[in-house]
């Protein structure tokens, strides 16, 4: 992509900051004040922080004492193994994917 774009130096490396920061103003575009924006955070906070409890206790419920601690492992096991596995995925949809359809090379 760097070549695509013609980019030189750290012109990409500065692409991400500002992709991060286009994204949190976007999504955050409805608010217009601190007590805007320290609520929709709150809430985004608490949404998310029942996710993992809530899979705990229903992995805990659903399975015997026998087979709970295999799947329990297995679910914490998965954000870890999806980075590891997400790097050749895109390897491989770089290597075969590039020029397809019309793609630059």
């Amino acid at each position: 992509m760097q070549e695509d774009l013609g980019l030189s130096g750290y012109q990409y490396t500065y692409a991400q900051p500002i992709y991060t920061v286009a994204y949190a103003t976007f999504a955050l575009a409805g608010v217009h004040s601190a007590g805007r924006l320290y609520a929709s955070r709150f809430l985004v906070g608490l949404f998310e922080s029942s996710f993992s409890p809530s899979m705990l206790y229903l992995l805990g419920t659903w399975y015997t004492k026998e087979e709970r601690a295999k799947h329990i492992a297995l679910f914490l096991m998965t954000a870890p193994l999806s980075t590891t596995i997400g790097g050749y995925m895109e390897a491989a949809e770089y290597k075969t994917l590039n020029g397809a359809h019309g793609s630059s090379p």
